[in-house]
């Protein structure tokens, strides 16, 4: 006889052999094909929607050191992050700091001066 078994969709799993549907993910979650659970997504990454087949790097200047988790964190005054998928940023070199949260270019790192000054910003090749 003809099998009406099909396996579940990527973002979806079924852990009972009797059940008759597929079960959606959750957000921080994803699935291959065929899933009988849901994995969490690695540290660096995430998932912020149900019925994710894959879990999505964090951006340029953001980083996530957990897992299973919806959102990455930006990266805080005085770091950075120039690459995706991280688990923590970059601490500027001595000396140097940022103004903003979020940075993903190491030359926003600029000289820490005095009020009333203003610093050299740390040029690439600089």
């Amino acid at each position: 006889g003809a099998s009406t078994c099909h396996e579940c969709l990527p973002g979806t799993f079924s852990n009972d052999s009797r059940a008759g549907n597929c079960t959606l993910c959750s957000p921080g979650t994803y699935s291959e094909d065929g899933a009988s659970y849901c994995p969490p997504c690695a540290p660096g990454s995430y998932t912020d929607e149900v019925a994710q087949g894959v879990c999505t790097f964090c951006e340029l200047g953001k980083y996530q050191p957990e897992n299973g988790t919806t959102t990455c964190i930006p990266c805080p005054i005085d770091t950075y992050q120039n690459d995706t998928g991280q688990t923590g940023c970059v601490t500027c070199p001595d000396g140097r700091r940022t103004d903003d949260i979020g940075l993903y270019h190491p030359w926003r790192c600029s000289e820490i001066c005095d009020r009333g000054e203003v610093g050299e910003p740390l040029v690439p090749g600089g």
